[in-house]
């Protein structure tokens, strides 16, 4: 996926500080990369603005492609809003997501534990 593209479907979430764009640490990582725990993988090009972490958009893009969580149905679903297409989700968010789809549209509260590793056949 081109990074305009990208860019364009993110827009909404980008704020523009000193001629750069820059999305919220904590609307990255919640929303777009599906983590709500601490991150094991180092992030440059931050800075702090009105007590808030941004990040700038040339490391958001290599993030969002890079580093999503794999196994949230709630990502899967995101990036089919977003017409983002990945091919690594695992197979546990692929099935969950139509589920998560549902229990949406009912506004029924729900939460997804998706740290599984995998599913024990027997």
């Amino acid at each position: 996926m081109k990074d305009s593209i990208l860019i364009e479907k993110i827009s909404h979430e980008l704020k523009e500080i000193d001629g750069n764009k820059y999305m919220e640490l904590k609307v990255l990582t919640n929303i777009y990369l599906g983590y709500k725990c601490k991150l094991n993988f180092t992030i440059s090009n931050i800075i702090i603005y009105e007590n808030d972490i941004y990040v700038q958009i040339c490391e958001v893009l290599k993030l969002i492609k890079t580093k999503y969580n794999k196994r949230n149905p709630h990502i899967v679903k995101l990036h089919n809003k977003l017409g983002l297409k990945f091919n690594d989700y695992t197979i546990e968010a692929i099935t969950l997501e139509p589920i998560i789809n549902y229990l949406d549209t009912k506004k029924i509260i729900h939460e997804v534990q998706h740290t599984m590793k995998g599913i024990d056949k027997n």
